[in-house]
């Protein structure tokens, strides 16, 4: 506390002794380094849950649960019947009544399917390797209960055995059932189809499937194909296994968390309830022992073992050799560097330049044993398994830099043509197709692929297989439950899959990158998901199938979890509201009861999360769109990312997100526009291919066929929990719908939280600095220009190479000292209204352009801006030879007469609006009308001189414009030369943008019409900007526009200039001569906030304030000053003859002063970098209001981390609404529990503390996953009872009375919450709230840490009874400033204003706010600071004291 203290006496330490913090682990505030921090952490013992570990657990119920077997093996044998033994007489009644169903079926059914249906074969299959072992097969069958056969692919085990047993019981009229299990949707299907075609059935007879919607079963199907999944469920709901005779589980190697725990449900039911029913286990490559060990079967007499058989094909193979890193020697040296010190798995650059070379290699061999002539060759395929997309990505580079072959190998091995392709999960249809397709004649094709080309697709062609020998594989992380794909060196059953690609049409080679030694010291198989991902799914399930506690359940399985990661599972379901925090009204860290929305995510095949979405979706009243984000993100990937494509598919993600900054929003529109097309037939029309459609707009048909199902299997299982689309209108309207679902995105996605913090108010200023005195929303710059080399030389150059990569041209110039190159783009069509933007570029919210976010993707994406150079001696002769041509242009002639420096105010009138913020307007005045009747009267006069040659871009010219009246002539500026001698014009009298044909241009005459400036000038309303919840996009709302009209029509119009920026006057408007102020009016209906103004606007404003001190010469300079910014369009030379260039540069960038980072709230990883996953569409993350203070909340559907544990990475992003204290207001609405935390006066909230609370003494239930929440803006006791009341309501929709397990749908009242929702939500967001600093509270990570006489008490029983998962929140009581404080701080203001206009610009010294509690800084930063919003909102509070 000391320490803590001494920071307080000393709020401004030197540079040596600060330590910067992030955000919000202090609230924003700055530690010395002597400080333990202690105070603002929490203490030790409260760091991490204090959970079991270990899988000791499991041999003491393992123990338990073969005494109960033998017990119940005793009592049949005594009873000669079969007991219970799952602690439940109504088990064993239900299984009681599945056998009576089960005998039914033996007397009624069986004989009419079989007298029904022909049972001979139709076509031969005795040519299958497993029909040599059909009679062992089915005597062991016959004789034990479980039954293990292992049998290569091929060999004919998935469809041969489930025939032998029906035909074994057709034989002798024996009642029999069959279900076999497959990992996947379409092999269920194939396989089914595969065994009607050889019987001669319809799918759907006696042989059928069964996969997510789809059930092609009947009453007569005896066979049936189920994905795992299927097979699970039922048994779970059933709670035995006597629906069926036999039970067969095939691919059981592929140790998926589903199979695991099929596998322990099986064993249960089969050693207890169902020991009739016969099991048989199938795969290629297991080890079986493994298998039969865990299947023994305790008796009187000991152990029954299982059956284990292994079947063999004994048809000629083809031979494949295997070498091993050791047996290359002849390569040399660069064995050595590219092996890995102490088999660490890591691929060095070297093996990259290894693999090359043995590619060239094969060329070789192949001379020798393929081919005579190359050309015309029919080259052999090479496979090459890497561990994951980045590592295919380099590999890709080496072998297609024809450079880089060459030094490595010879010119020969670069002259050869070879054909790369990526296979990996993420690429498209389209680019996988490609890897079956044979390679042109002379072309070798080379896939780079990652485990999917293991076994779920076979490349015929293959010759060559390279394996380097690594997996990615997916790990959870025990503190945070984040998972994390970790390199690993891949088991030896994964290698060997990977070498039988080879060898299936010729001999084949394989060449694993590792040393033998290495590959002997390699795991057999792969961990099981069970021991290292998350469980949630399989703890739900363990709750439904009511056998026994979580861990007493998953005890059983092959292999154990780790109790610590069962713990941690159960308080995440607690977390997400699948459990109560109790077990029968008791706290249990182990267990817990079932809630209704824990039901439904047992039911559903998707993640808990996206099921909580769902849920939170039909209670917000809007379900259909949140099914469909639901199913998006537990899908395929809908959007493609071409491999070269990806700077074009970014660019279509946004504009499917059309300006909602969310992944999930976009998935959901695509998913709209393709099913809409589909119900119009629109892609049954001539030339509309639904392909090409997919293509064009980067998304995936085949992606989005597998959304549409799941979709509509989310829908029919939603319907059997009661949960359907009411009926009713939708309570959100069109424009609010973005932000509900961004809403219920964040309550279902708690707590993967993160903040965008920006709490300097310096930011801005620096980034301007950075990009040479340039505006930062519409700039970026690029490095690494020669130092000998002229800039100006080489602008069209930059231009063109900027054009290629973006498809957008900026204006290029050059910092002499730095060797920086600035790009600076035009505006988001700034002469257009917004909702008129059929370009189809995308919408992107905030000030920043467009541009600006493709030039920074650009970057992340590696592509490279080239720029060819000339000799030095030459550019340096062209540089001043531009310079002596360099003709001075009059910019007087190109810019309008803006306002001068010392000019406060000026009539005017509108002449185009773009929006309410973007208008053009022209002096109210008698000169400007007469001048501007001369230049109307002298174009229109008289026939004009048609346009010599072509027009260029900024030529003046006269152009026809047609409205009501007729058509004339206007001058105009060409902007936009467009294909067919279409020129895009702007009408510089007037603002308007008009498109003509180049051949209707005219010569504008001498006089007025060329020496007369624009008359237009653009102006913006100050200090305001949309409020963002009217409109979709942020933009002004239609009710906006009709409100400006009508006020800017009353009476004569004046402008009060704030400032002059850029060619753009910030103004306020005021009407009726200056008595009614629009700005203000804007702000009081409601239809605008108040907004900070640019860094220069704000540097302007603070001249003008001060400009009646200059004298004559100063404002003549700062009026030349503000036309050279408004003019920026400087002529550049012809980019340099590439012929004439030796020699190329490589530009670093562009880079953004305005990228921002993101900060993680939860305690367990608030320290780790985070970043964005690069095809989100938050992947380029701008700080897109740099002028304002706030703190911006992320969420992320699903958060991955690095190996190390230090970096995250965030999938499915949403970035909420720039709202003031929407991240604690979020945060409060969906977080399980939560205190708040007082400033020390108490007289407002500064942050919450939200987890799953503590015990009495106040110890954390789940320390890592607690978050602490800044509150920087104000948020009263009221504002909390509106909270409470739409948790209230939540609960409400999903509360269940004793006995029930779906709540009442006979309720007049539920189908009114999602409206009443929508009010109180509307109410929250919508009130105006002052922007607070963030403040540190000492123990602010401490539960229990708040006196209880200081807590407000809840008195509504009902409401506190209901509260299941969302229990109410307590508010603290909040008390005034007092007025002495208020009096002191209003002194202290008058003080600070005073010293400030006595203070020179020029003064070192440096000033303190504290009303705002700012950092010291300069007198110039102190007189902007004085005219922000964030100050003078706070002024507002001396109102109480003068009143």
């Amino acid at each position: 506390m000391d320490e803590f203290r001494a920071f307080f006496n000393n709020p401004c330490p030197s540079s040596a002794q600060v330590i910067k913090l992030k955000s919000p682990l202090t609230g924003g505030l700055r530690i010395t380094k002597n400080d333990t921090i202690n105070a603002l952490n929490r203490r030790e013992e409260h760091r991490q849950s204090v959970v079991l570990s270990g899988t000791d657990y499991a041999r003491e119920v393992k123990e338990r649960e073969t005494e109960m077997y033998l017990k119940n093996e005793r009592e049949r044998e005594t009873f000669d019947s079969i007991s219970g033994g799952l602690d439940s007489l109504e088990q064993l009644s239900s299984w009681g009544a599945s056998m009576q169903n089960v005998e039914m079926l033996t007397d009624l059914a069986m004989t009419e399917v079989y007298s029904k249906y022909s049972f001979q074969m139709r076509e031969d299959t005795k040519n299958l390797a497993i029909h040599a072992f059909h009679d062992n097969i089915m005597d062991r069958i016959k004789a034990f209960p479980v039954v293990i056969i292992e049998g290569p692919t091929g060999c004919g085990k998935t469809t041969q055995v489930p025939q032998w047993i029906l035909d074994d019981a057709y034989n002798n009229r024996k009642p029999c059932k069959i279900v076999v299990t497959q990992p996947r949707k379409i092999a269920a299907i194939s396989i089914a189809k595969r065994v009607a075609q050889e019987r001669g059935w319809n799918v759907g007879g006696v042989v059928g499937y069964q996969i997510g919607l789809e059930n092609r079963t009947s009453t007569d199907t005896r066979i049936s194909y189920v994905t795992t999944g299927i097979l699970l469920q039922k048994l779970v709901s059933a709670k035995n296994m006597n629906e069926y005779t036999h039970i067969i589980l095939d691919e059981v190697h592929e140790r998926g968390q589903e199979m695991d725990f099929l596998l322990l449900v099986v064993k249960k039911l089969l050693y207890t309830v169902s020991p009739a029913v016969k099991v048989v286990l199938m795969s290629a490559t297991f080890n079986c022992k493994a298998f039969a060990d865990y299947f023994l079967i305790p008796t009187p007499r000991g152990f029954q073992m299982s059956s284990c058989l292994k079947v063999t094909n004994n048809k000629q193979t083809f031979t494949v050799k295997t070498f091993y890193l050791n047996h290359l020697n002849k390569f040399g040296s660069i064995l050595q560097q590219a092996t890995p010190k102490n088999d660490e798995p890591v691929i060095l650059p070297d093996m990259y330049h290894l693999v090359i070379k043995l590619v060239n290699a094969f060329e070789l061999i192949d001379k020798k044993e393929e081919y005579t002539d190359r050309h015309e060759a029919d080259l052999p395929s090479v496979l090459i398994f890497l561990p994951g997309i980045h590592e295919i990505e380099e590999l890709y580079s080496c072998l297609t830099d024809v450079v880089l072959r060459r030094k490595l190998a010879d010119a020969e091995c670069a002259s050869y043509k070879w054909w790369v392709l990526p296979l990996h999960s993420t690429i498209t249809a389209d680019e996988q197709v490609r890897v079956f397709q044979r390679a042109p004649p002379g072309h070798r094709k080379i896939i780079l692929a990652t485990n999917i080309a293991e076994s779920s697709i076979t490349v015929p062609d293959i010759k060559y297989v390279i394996d380097f020998c690594l997996m990615k594989v997916m790990v959870a992380d025990q503190n945070t439950n984040f998972t994390s794909l970790q390199l690993q060196w891949a088991s030896k059953t994964n290698c060997e899959q990977r070498a039988g690609r080879a060898g299936r049409v010729r001999d084949g080679r394989v060449y694993r990158l590792v040393t033998d030694k290495l590959y002997d010291t390699l795991s057999q198989e792969c961990k099981p998901e069970i021991i290292r991902c998350p469980l949630e799914r399989l703890v739900l399930l363990a709750k439904m199938l009511e056998m026994g506690t979580p861990s007493n359940i998953l005890a059983l399985a092959m292999d154990p979890p780790d109790m610590s990661n069962i713990y941690r599972t159960i308080l995440v379901l607690k977390e997400v509201g699948a459990l109560k925090k109790t077990l029968g009204d008791e706290w249990c860290v182990s267990d817990g009861d079932l809630t209704y929305l824990g039901r439904v995510m047992a039911k559903l095949p998707i993640d808990v999360r996206s099921s909580k979405l769902i849920v939170l979706g039909y209670i917000f009243g809007c379900l259909e769109e949140s099914v469909i984000m639901a199913a998006g993100m537990s899908v395929k990937n809908v959007f493609s990312s071409p491999f070269r494509e990806r700077l074009n598919a970014y660019n279509s993600k946004l504009t499917w997100a059309d300006g909602s900054t969310s992944d999930c929003i976009a998935l959901l529109n695509v998913y709209k526009v393709w099913n809409h097309l589909r119900q119009q037939k629109y892609f049954k029309q001539q030339d509309t291919n639904e392909v090409q459609w997919a293509r064009r707009f980067y998304v995936q048909v085949r992606a989005l066929r597998e959304l549409d199902d799941m979709v509509r299997e989310l829908r029919q299982r939603l319907s059997r929990e009661g949960i359907e689309a009411s009926k009713g209108n939708s309570p959100w309207s069109k424009h609010e719908l973005p932000l509900v679902l961004k809403v219920i995105l964040a309550g279902a996605f708690y707590p993967q939280y993160f903040v965008q913090v920006t709490t300097d108010e310096g930011r801005e200023r620096d980034a301007v600095r950075a990009l040479g005195g340039l505006d930062p929303r519409r700039s970026v710059c690029l490095r690494g220009f020669p130092d000998a080399q002229p800039g100006r030389v080489y602008a069209a150059a930059v231009r063109s190479a900027v054009r290629r990569h973006l498809g957008d041209e900026p204006r290029v110039s050059f910092d002499a000292n730095s060797r920086k190159i600035y790009l600076t783009f035009h505006d988001n069509n700034p002469n257009v209204k917004n909702d008129n933007n059929s370009g189809g570029d995308p919408t992107i919210p905030g000030q920043v352009v467009l541009s600006v976010y493709k030039a920074v993707k650009a970057r992340q994406l590696k592509m490279e801006f080239r720029i060819p150079l000339l000799p030095i001696e030459k550019a340096n002769a062209l540089a001043e030879a531009m310079e002596e041509k360099k003709t001075s242009v009059d910019m007087n002639k190109m810019v309008p007469r803006l306002p001068e420096i010392d000019d406060t105010h000026f009539p005017l009138k509108i002449s185009q609006v773009i929006d309410v913020g973007k208008f053009w307007v022209q002096y109210d005045d008698e000169s400007t009308a007469s001048e501007l009747r001369q230049i109307q009267t002298t174009l229109n006069r008289k026939q004009l001189l048609a346009c010599a040659g072509h027009a260029h871009l900024d030529a003046l010219v006269a152009a026809p414009y047609a409205d009501a009246s007729g058509t004339q002539l206007f001058r105009a500026r060409v902007t936009v030369l467009l294909p067919k001698d279409m020129l895009e014009v702007f009408y510089i009298d007037y603002g308007t943008v008009g498109r003509v044909g180049s051949c209707s241009l005219r010569e504008l005459p001498a006089g007025p019409c060329r020496e007369a400036p624009p008359l237009a000038m653009r102006c913006a309303l100050s200090g305001i900007a949309p409020a963002p919840l009217l409109h979709a996009h942020a933009h002004w709302a239609p009710e906006a526009q009709r409100l400006f009209t009508e006020l800017a029509a009353r009476g004569r119009l004046l402008g009060k200039i704030y400032s002059v920026t850029h060619g753009i006057v910030s103004i306020e408007l005021l009407a009726e001569g200056g008595k009614l102020n629009i700005n203000k009016e804007l702000l009081n209906k409601g239809f605008a906030i108040a907004c900070e103004e640019s860094y220069d606007s704000k540097l302007n404003h603070d001249l003008r304030q001060t400009a009646t001190e200059l004298n004559m010469a100063q404002k003549r300079a700062y009026n030349k000053e503000q036309t050279e910014l408004a003019f920026d369009r400087l002529r550049e030379a012809e980019a340099p003859s590439y012929k004439e260039c030796i020699s190329d540069v490589c530009l670093r960038g562009p880079d953004s002063p305005l990228e921002s980072t993101l900060h993680n709230l939860m305690y367990a990883s608030r320290d780790k970098q985070v970043c964005v996953e690069w095809n989100s569409v938050n992947s380029v993350l701008l700080d897109t209001e740099p002028q304002e203070v706030y703190e911006r909340l992320l969420v992320a559907a699903e958060v991955g981390q690095n190996e190390a544990s230090s970096k995250l990475t965030l999938r499915h992003t949403t970035l909420m609404p720039n709202i003031r204290g929407l991240p604690a207001i979020i945060a409060l609405l969906f977080c399980p529990e939560a205190e708040l935390r007082r400033d020390a006066g108490g007289s407002r909230y500064v942050s919450v503390l939200c987890g799953l609370g503590s015990d009495d003494g106040g110890a954390p239930r789940f320390p890592e996953h607690d978050l602490l929440v800044d509150i920087d803006a104000d948020l009263a006791v009221d504002d909390i009872g509106l909270i409470n009341h739409i948790r209230y309501l939540m609960d409400y929709m999903m509360f269940c009375n004793d006995g029930q397990d779906i709540p009442s749908s006979d309720d007049d009242f539920r189908p009114n919450v999602p409206k009443f929702i929508r009010d109180d939500l509307m109410q929250l967001l919508l009130k105006r709230r002052k922007h607070r600093e963030p403040q540190t509270v000492v123990n602010a990570w401490e539960w229990k840490s708040i006196p209880e006489d200081e807590v407000l008490e809840i008195t509504i029983p009902d409401m506190v009874e209901r509260a299941v998962v969302y229990p109410l929140h307590a508010p603290l009581e909040l008390y005034p400033v007092s007025r002495d404080k208020l009096l002191a701080l209003k002194r202290d203001n008058d003080e600070l204003k005073i010293l400030v206009s006595r203070t020179l610009l020029s003064s070192s010294s440096d000033l303190v706010c504290k009303l705002c509690g700012t950092p010291p800084m300069p007198t110039h930063a102190m007189r902007i600071h004085l005219c922000s919003n964030a100050h003078l909102e706070k002024e507002e509070d001396f109102r109480i004291v003068q009143s």
